[in-house]
């Protein structure tokens, strides 16, 4: 994977105007650019980059915490989407899935996790540049996506099942662990309280379940049944 580094013309010249302009507004743009595709980059100079740091600065300064923050910035079937959230797995790969499947071109990514520290009403007081976390901080992800070919009259929908994305994503995290005691809970209660199944059919069940919790399986939902001998077969 190309990667460019801070020392890239362009990205240097844009880290110079923007530490001219505020020194926080420097230490974000760092952040912004540090794992930058080199590819992205193309045609792109130092002045393009300051004024795009300047606007996700701009949406990064506030956000309410526990929530995501979604902004949209629609130009003749281009758009810029910035997507500011609490850091957890699966936000990129789950809008990238999203807006693939919907044929769009994916310009630029950028994903920083940064660590942040708010006031009561989301207002940025400090952030850390170096991997760190301010004292009473956390980390935060901001994804920037430049993408083109969408339509006319399909920006509110894009919104809406990006914001639907970001929903399902927060749920799958928040209740993962949860997920993973409900199965060894199931585990715990073939071992102690076997249903009349063959040996063999149960150990293989029981060895099944454990390989799932050995990492070898991501949960996102979890769904019960239940058996109605009444010859109904399962609910």
């Amino acid at each position: 994977m190309l990667q460019t580094s801070l020392a890239h013309p362009a990205v240097a010249l844009a880290l110079r105007l923007a530490e001219h302009d505020a020194p926080q507004l420097g230490a974000f743009a760092r952040q912004l650019f540090r794992n930058a595709q080199a590819d992205d980059l193309q045609g792109r100079n130092g002045a393009d980059l300051a004024e795009l740091a300047r606007g996700a600065f701009d949406q990064f300064s506030q956000r309410l915490p526990g929530s995501p923050k979604l902004g949209m910035d629609v130009t003749k079937g281009s758009a810029v989407i910035s997507i500011i959230n609490d850091d957890m797995p699966f936000l990129v790969d789950s809008t990238l899935a999203l807006l693939s499947a919907q044929g769009l071109e994916v310009r630029m990514v950028l994903h920083p996790v940064i660590g942040v520290r708010r006031d009561a009403v989301g207002r940025l007081l400090a952030l850390d540049e170096d991997g760190g976390v301010p004292e009473n901080g956390h980390r935060e992800s901001f994804i920037h996506i430049e993408l083109g070919g969408l339509k006319a009259g399909a920006v509110s929908q894009l919104a809406s099942e990006i914001e639907i994305t970001l929903q399902q994503v927060r749920r799958a995290v928040l209740d993962w662990r949860p997920m993973l005691a409900r199965v060894e809970q199931v585990i715990g209660a073939l071992e102690t309280s076997a249903p009349p199944l063959p040996v063999e059919e149960l150990s293989e069940s029981i060895a099944f379940l454990r390989w799932l919790l050995a990492n070898h399986f991501t949960f996102l939902g979890l769904r019960e049944y239940r058996y109605e001998p009444d010859g109904s077969g399962l609910r």
